[in-house]
């Protein structure tokens, strides 16, 4: 009798540790909390469409270089480094270069007046990749304008879009004049590749 009370007990202690386990697990998945991810940062809920759906997106930035984590269901998450973020870092939303191709936008502040930007798509494990900017046969997974200023813009009119960055002409009026960099999205490579620089006015209205 004694014997088998003593058994029963260690039973019930061990159902009971399974129990507590599962429920703190579940529950930390309906609240969003990823605890790979921390209390800093940014995170939301963003819709991909299609066979992915809603998705929830995290950064963390305090310790460098920081991540981007995707949520990929309750129990399992994906991470990539982030790059050229300083202490800041937000979620813009997903970036459309065309109907079936989303990206995920981080933007953050740098240096005195600039921003930097990142873009991830997600492979087929729902992990989050950057994509690169490509010049000059260099390769680098961030933007920058110290302007700042991002015009996006279809510039070679092939139904995706593009980018520019541009940033202030020192050599003349940094507050009027400027250079834009022109990066064409390439869908089937996923990278951004150097077009042409151009001088630009800015007015008032910038």
């Amino acid at each position: 009798m004694i014997k088998n009370s003593f058994y029963r007990r260690i039973y019930l202690v061990f159902v009971t540790a399974i129990v507590v386990t599962l429920a703190y697990y579940f529950f930390a998945g309906l609240a969003k909390a990823d605890p790979t991810v921390g209390e800093s940062g940014d995170h939301k809920m963003l819709d991909f469409g299609g066979k992915i759906g809603r998705k929830e997106v995290f950064i963390e930035v305090t310790n460098q270089p920081g991540k981007i984590t995707i949520k990929r269901s309750l129990f399992s998450w994906c991470s990539s480094e982030l790059s050229g973020f300083e202490n800041e870092a937000k979620i813009n939303g997903l970036w459309g270069t065309s109907e079936n191709q989303r990206l995920i936008e981080i933007a953050g502040p740098v240096g005195a007046h600039g921003e930097n930007r990142q873009y991830f798509y997600l492979d087929a494990n729902l992990c989050p990749l950057p994509i690169a900017f490509v010049k000059n046969d260099l390769s680098v997974y961030n933007i920058y304008s110290d302007e700042p200023n991002f015009t996006i813009a279809d510039f070679n009119s092939d139904n995706y879009l593009d980018i520019g960055a541009e940033y202030r002409e020192y050599d003349k009026n940094p507050l009027v004049d400027g250079i834009r960099e022109i990066y064409l999205f390439l869908p089937q490579e996923r990278i951004f590749i150097f077009n042409k620089s151009e001088k630009i006015v800015w007015t008032n209205e910038m």
